[in-house]
This record gives structure tokens, C-alpha cells and sequence, in this order.
């Protein structure tokens, strides 16, 4: 059971960032200005595609865009909180899955 939590558990917290990030795209006045705000949260899908075949690459990758997100966010520490902190959980949730999975088996 803890096994299917912790594999299912970063997935579904990646699709519900996903989910939040593409709220920001409501604000879009032309189809080009949505589309463009809707690339990080196709980013993010994308990334979630790949964590069913390699979970420690799709781990490491979520933490880089954490790390990106901070680089380019600047000194606004609470956008930096809301927008990084869920792509390092996940990341790290990721890893821990692909670690304790690999074990037990």
C-alpha cells in the first residue's frame, strides 16, 4: 500500500501543479498570449510523461526547474515558494520512489 502511495502520490501532485500553473493562463487577452502562458504547464505534463519510464530522470528535472524557477525569479521570495517549492517535492518524492521501489523488489 505505502509502495502505491508513494508511486502514485508525486503524480497526481505533479498533475495538480500542472493544473494550477495553467490557471495563470486565464488572465490572456489573444490565443497567442495563451498559449504561451500554458507552455510551463505543458512543461510540467511532459515531464510527468517521462516519470512512468525513468523516475529518476523526471525527479532530477523537476528539481532543476525548481532550481530555474528560483534563478529567475529574483529576490520575491514568496513567488519563489509557491511556484518552487512544489517542483522540489516532487522531485524528491520521485527519487524516493525509484529508490525504495528498486529495494524491495
Amino acid at each position: 500500500m505505502k509502495k502505491l502511495l508513494l508511486f502514485w502520490f508525486p503524480r497526481v501532485l505533479g498533475l495538480l501543479y500542472a493544473a494550477f500553473l495553467s490557471l495563470f493562463a486565464m488572465d490572456a487577452a489573444s490565443m497567442r498570449e495563451l498559449a504561451l502562458h500554458l507552455i510551463p504547464a505543458g512543461v510540467i505534463v511532459a515531464l510527468l510523461a517521462l516519470s512512468f519510464r525513468w523516475e529518476r530522470l523526471a525527479g532530477g528535472l523537476f528539481i532543476l526547474a525548481g532550481l530555474g524557477y528560483v534563478m529567475i525569479a529574483g529576490p520575491r521570495l514568496d513567488w519563489i515558494a509557491v511556484v518552487s517549492s512544489p517542483l522540489f517535492v516532487v522531485g524528491i518524492l520521485f527519487l524516493l520512489n525509484r529508490r525504495y521501489s528498486r529495494r524491495n523488489v
